[in-house]
């Protein structure tokens, strides 16, 4: 199989966020690999957890869409048991968008949190916060969050 130069430059792209901030101003080419990086998480976490830095880079993004799907890839790297929650959670916390002003964040938060549940008793303190966030996004009566709640209990 021929790799296109245009193959090349996007395999690139994931791989390195540096290169990947260089876009980041452009939303469709930002969502696109996000996509990408999604993808490839959810189909191969083992090839997946080499784009952590991207996904990071993703989680980081001050794009909702951008920053739900870096979400939704860690949660398929924790369910892959590639990453570890706990770790990652201290990591990303700070860089979250208010999910409670943005629905898409909050579904893929909330799907990323039921990993959350492993090894919550030797995190009691975290778990507990993170039980307070589901809680917060399943009680709201803002933005109709409630199916995306109950969707992720059960995915």
């Amino acid at each position: 199989m021929d790799i296109t130069n245009a193959q090349k430059r996007h395999k690139s792209v994931i791989l390195d966020p540096e290169i990947f901030s260089n876009f980041i101003s452009d939303t469709e080419i930002s969502i696109s690999i996000a996509t990408s990086i999604h993808d490839v998480c959810k189909k191969n976490p083992d090839r997946g957890v080499d784009l952590i830095l991207s996904v990071s880079f993703c989680i980081e993004s001050s794009d909702s869409v951008v920053q739900a799907l870096g979400l939704e890839s860690l949660s398929y790297l924790c369910e892959a048991d590639v990453v570890d929650f706990y770790m990652a959670w201290k990591v990303i916390l700070k860089d979250l968008l208010d999910y409670s002003v943005e629905p898409t964040v909050a579904h893929s938060l909330c799907a990323l949190l039921r990993w959350g549940a492993m090894d919550a008793e030797a995190y009691s303190g975290i778990s507990n916060n993170l039980i307070g966030i589901l809680w917060n996004i399943g009680t709201s009566k803002k933005n109709n969050y409630e199916p995306l709640w109950i969707k992720a209990l059960f995915v």
